[in-house]
């Protein structure tokens, strides 16, 4: 399924998933390094995750990395948590926490790629006041931001697509945002609705089309354990991947240009690699009317704005 699908995951970095690598494409897979919190300071928080991850990856040819996760929560389903109140006791606290990490990989390893720790988006884990403070400190060590945007919308698919895309926005008015942003993880949280969460999947492109510098959109798939799929986000145990895959062959008769737009949306970071379906309509005729299909979103112009279109999995979505 993974094949047919034909997304990148963003990785979680520790058990055997290392093993797993060959599926990524190095130049725009992400993997977000994970640690266990404990009480110690950020010298041997990093330590531990350079020896134990960090490493293992960057041998692999990764070199796009996000230290932590939703750090605002204290206890996750499993009984283990993100580090609030075991590591850090505040938001100042995280945000200086992480510029240390982000300083020592920085010397360890050059040419490695950063990115901001994705926040929990619940309004209860007060996400913004955490992401100004985080902001404060790395922003001059970064080189993207990772956010985490998820819609409750679970019956109209429009509306629940532009709630996410909305969110993105603010982020980049916010903070003036003038390095790339992937969203690490997205999600409709709330309803069984398999159909109506692949269809948001399939929108948000366009409603992000015209937005500059998003490198990407990851899918929370909630597949690797029962525990963590309370609001029925696996792709695969719930079905969203094969609405997915069904909703792109409905939509390959109904308007081609929109389906080769995905197929633009697949191409690596920083460039659009072309098909054979691409280059079959690619011709003299069909450079008289680019400026015309530029008016539409649903054209492979403006999805190509869209760098990469993907689903993630085994990653935690707790919170939201």
């Amino acid at each position: 399924m993974m094949k047919r699908l034909n997304m990148p995951v963003f990785f979680m970095s520790h058990g055997v998933n290392p093993d797993f690598a060959h599926f990524g494409d190095p130049a725009r897979n992400m993997v977000r390094l994970y640690w266990n919190p404990r009480p110690v300071t950020a010298d041997e928080a990093y330590e531990e995750i350079r020896s134990d991850q960090l490493k293992r990856w960057w041998d692999r040819g990764y070199r796009r990395f996000v230290f932590f996760n939703e750090p605002q929560i204290k206890h996750l389903p499993n009984g283990g948590g993100e580090g609030m109140g075991i590591a850090w006791h505040s938001k100042e606290e995280f945000a200086l926490y992480l510029k240390h990490c982000l300083q020592r990989a920085q010397n360890d390893l050059h040419g490695i790629k950063l990115y901001t720790t994705p926040m929990t988006s619940n309004a209860a884990f007060d996400p913004w006041g955490w992401r100004s403070a985080m902001w404060r400190q790395v922003k001059d060590l970064v080189e993207g931001w990772c956010i985490h945007a998820y819609t409750g919308n679970n019956a109209d698919a429009d509306a629940a697509a532009q709630d996410i895309a909305d969110q993105i926005k603010q982020l980049k008015r916010k903070y003036r945002l003038q390095i790339p942003i992937v969203v690490s993880e997205a999600s409709v949280n709330r309803g069984d609705n398999a159909a109506q969460k692949a269809q948001v999947a399939r929108l948000l492109p366009r409603k992000l089309a015209r937005v500059s510098g998003i490198d990407g959109v990851f899918w929370y798939a909630a597949d690797w354990n029962p525990e963590f799929d309370t609001h029925h986000e696996g792709w695969f145990r719930n079905g969203i991947a094969d609405a997915f895959l069904q909703q792109g062959v409905l939509d390959l008769f109904r308007d081609r240009r929109f389906e080769l737009g995905y197929l633009f949306a697949q191409a690596k970071l920083g460039r659009c690699l072309p098909t054979a379906a691409a280059k079959q309509r690619g011709g003299p005729a069909d450079r008289k009317n680019q400026e015309k299909r530029r008016r539409h979103n649903h054209t492979p112009h403006v999805i190509g704005e869209l760098r990469h279109q993907v689903v993630a999995g085994a990653v935690n979505g707790a919170g939201n």
